[in-house]
């Protein structure tokens, strides 16, 4: 993709690269903003993709909730070396009804991590919620398949990964929750299929795995 806002794609199927850590709009400056390269992608059908060309250590620092709305796979440069991050007021990404993959970044400060609606297929692998306000990542929708590997979830001010809903499947392979103020793992709602496998629950302020009444 160009670094030239005004030449975007208007096709399926594209790549955008993000090389600018500023949250604006402006199709004239010449670079590529995360939020310029989402609100593309949701005007397009079919799976895109981002990449950044950023330095390593890059931090993105939101003005507002990211909302995610067409299939889109986001492909960061390492836990260690990008982090998006909010201000504790607003959910950094909101997720309904698409297919999205999160691959190598962090994700902090936020109010939620991710929020994730209904009909969504979320993978994150690779990734750190980190400092978020109140969850990691919170499922409130319904009928949304998760898959979560190689993914820490720290030090949130709520839980680290909250599904406050019904008939969802959820897949954690080798995450880390540890140190959030309530719950590693919490698991509210009915029809909801659990499958942890090689991780660790530990050190958070209530329990490390809780599943309600009817969860």
């Amino acid at each position: 993709m160009s670094n030239d806002n005004n030449n975007l794609p208007n096709n399926i199927g594209h790549s955008f690269v993000v090389d600018s850590f500023e949250d604006i709009i402006d199709p004239n400056d010449g670079v590529t903003t995360l939020r310029e390269a989402i609100n593309a992608s949701n005007s397009l059908s079919g799976q895109n993709t981002i990449s950044f060309n950023l330095a390593p250590g890059s931090v993105i620092n939101l003005a507002e909730k990211l909302e995610i709305t067409n299939d889109l796979n986001i492909l960061g440069l390492g836990a260690e070396s990008l982090t998006i991050s909010g201000n504790n007021t607003f959910d950094n990404f909101f997720i309904d009804n698409t297919n999205v993959v999160f691959n190598g970044l962090t994700i902090a400060n936020g109010l939620e991590g991710i929020d994730v609606g209904s009909n969504s297929t979320v993978t994150v692998m690779n990734s750190a919620f980190v400092n978020n306000a109140d969850d990691g990542v919170q499922v409130s929708g319904n009928n949304n398949t998760l898959n979560v590997s190689a993914t820490t979830f720290k030090t949130n001010g709520g839980d680290g990964l909250d599904i406050n809903s019904n008939g969802n499947s959820i897949s954690l392979t080798d995450i880390s929750a540890t140190g959030n103020t309530e719950t590693g793992l919490e698991i509210d709602g009915t029809d909801n299929l659990l499958n942890v496998s090689n991780s660790s629950v530990t050190a958070n302020g209530d329990d490390g795995i809780k599943i309600d009444e009817g969860g």
